[in-house]
């Protein structure tokens, strides 16, 4: 049903919380030097995860338009396992306390008045700002994407019919996200940590976030153009 989509979205925007934690982890893991090299990694995992992901998508999806969210329950358990039982903590409760004057009993946990404390650095209430809409706008390309392809591509095609169209979407949707991985890879992996170098954090991140957004901006384009060059 509907309501049980929109609940199974939710609480998969929740379980998100862990992108958070992977790169606290990181800062955790790292120096000033190599920070962010480490933070470049989890990107290229991304990346990696992009490319894998609609591939598996995209073939699981022939099969039926359900089994790839079976599939990604299935990968999500063993990641939660690995999670629970070979992931070492890297910053002890004992530290945390200790860095903020607190004996155990007098541990806060994360609410709004800890945000706001955490806001008053230098550059954190930007960078809660740009973490608010930056995976805003990316997630909107996400969810509508293979609509978008559907609707542009394939809704005049008369002999596709509703599921057959669904899974060529799918499928076409899923080559499209690949490339975006492959890209990600390639910066995120192989480059980010030469470019912060030569370029320094804060011109990468403006100049990043100029480059998404005239690209989200040409993706209409594209379908202006009606050219989809895996279709030839």
């Amino acid at each position: 049903s509907l309501p049980m989509l929109f609940f199974a979205r939710m609480v998969a925007g929740f379980g998100s919380a862990n992108i958070g934690t992977a790169h606290a982890i990181i800062a955790d893991s790292t120096d000033h030097n190599t920070r962010a090299k480490g933070m470049g990694i989890i990107g290229a995992a991304f990346g990696l995860g992009f490319i894998v992901g609609p591939l598996l998508g995209a073939v699981f999806g022939q099969w039926g338009l359900a089994l790839p969210a079976f599939v990604a329950a299935a990968l999500s358990t063993a990641n939660w396992f690995f999670a629970a039982f070979m992931l070492p903590e890297t910053y002890p409760l004992k530290l945390r306390l200790q860095g903020k004057g607190l004996r155990t009993s007098q541990f806060v946990p994360l609410s709004f008045g800890a945000l706001a404390h955490a806001a008053r650095h230098t550059n954190v209430a930007q960078l809660f700002l740009i973490y608010l809409l930056y995976p805003l706008a990316f997630s909107m390309m996400e969810q509508s994407l293979g609509l978008f392809i559907e609707h542009t591509w394939l809704l005049n095609i008369l002999t596709l019919t509703g599921e057959m169209r669904a899974r060529q979407a799918a499928a076409m949707t899923g080559y499209y996200l690949i490339i975006v991985g492959i890209v990600a890879t390639i910066i995120q992996g192989g480059l980010i940590g030469r470019l912060v170098a030569k370029f320094g954090e804060r011109r990468l991140l403006v100049s990043g976030l100029a480059l998404v957004s005239v690209s989200l901006a040409l993706i209409p384009y594209a379908g202006i153009l009606g050219i989809f060059s895996v279709m030839l």
